[in-house]
């Protein structure tokens, strides 16, 4: 694992470029409904942005990469699991590790504000990357739907 960034969103460009929005987040919004009506309200989107080395010996093999938002109980919440294949591009020189770059963008209801964590791993190397984040409430205002019109 090299990195394993919170931010408001990514994307990996076709010539293997990461470019992020809003990175390095340490706050995500809730969207909470201010008042008693209770109402469905937006999820909160943000995306994760992962970097993966691979060593030489690794490239052109299958990998198995797991990225997973958990609560502080480490339960996840949100998991995706890939298989990922990494070439030798022709100019790179024998032993050279190999960068991979993922973009997720993440669309999700958190059940309560608190803390929570990203985490990355790649195969059964063992490594890994977790970045702590917390969720903040953000009322929003619910207005009641309009009434028939007034008569007049």
């Amino acid at each position: 694992m090299d990195f394993l960034i919170l931010c408001d969103a990514a994307q990996v460009a076709p010539d293997s470029k990461l470019y992020t929005l809003g990175a390095g987040l340490t706050f995500i919004g809730r969207p909470v409904a201010a008042g008693p009506q209770a109402t469905t309200l937006p999820p909160s989107r943000f995306a994760l942005a992962a970097g993966f080395l691979i060593d030489w010996n690794d490239t052109n093999e299958p990998l198995s990469v797991r990225v997973a938002i958990e609560d502080d109980d480490n339960h996840p919440l949100v998991q995706l699991q890939a298989q990922l294949v990494v070439g030798r591009p022709p100019q790179a020189p024998p032993g050279m590790e190999q960068r991979a770059l993922l973009a997720l963008p993440i669309m999700m209801q958190f059940p309560k504000a608190g803390a929570y964590h990203a985490r990355a791993t790649i195969d059964s190397h063992e490594a890994q990357r977790v970045v702590n984040f917390r969720v903040v409430d953000l009322p929003v205002p619910v207005f009641p739907p309009p009434g028939p019109p007034a008569a007049g």
